[in-house]
């Protein structure tokens, strides 16, 4: 399997595809909606952003409960985070229309702690 996260000791790096962001809301464990900062006053709003790599049970139909616990875990990491940096992979968007990112929090790499922590699977 290749491992498409980022190594939890190598946090995303600043580079033209890291940006800072701004937490809309949680929709549920593997995608949120953020508020981008692009530079140069220049803001991406409302985006739904799915974390690239992984997936997380979904809110709806019989995966409700674990979809839940996860969100709520995600929430616990992100809620209240005072930095939050998005990594754009490849800048193209999922089959849903959303960005692929992966996205740290207070520099803890969200992506590989929802894996390592059982809220998620690699994919």
């Amino acid at each position: 399997m290749t491992d498409h996260l980022e190594p939890t000791s190598d946090p995303v790096k600043r580079d033209r595809f890291t940006y800072d962001a701004k937490l809309v809301r949680i929709v549920d464990g593997d995608t949120v909606v953020l508020d981008i900062d692009l530079g140069c006053k220049t803001w991406l709003t409302n985006e739904h952003c799915r974390f690239y790599g992984i997936n997380t049970p979904e809110v709806r139909g019989e995966e409700r409960p674990e979809g839940l616990v996860a969100s709520a875990y995600l929430d616990g990491l992100i809620g209240t985070a005072g930095e939050l940096l998005v990594r754009t992979h490849k800048d193209k968007k999922g089959k849903y229309g959303r960005w692929l990112v992966t996205l740290m929090a207070d520099g803890v790499n969200v992506n590989r702690n929802l894996v390592e922590n059982g809220y998620a699977r690699q994919i």
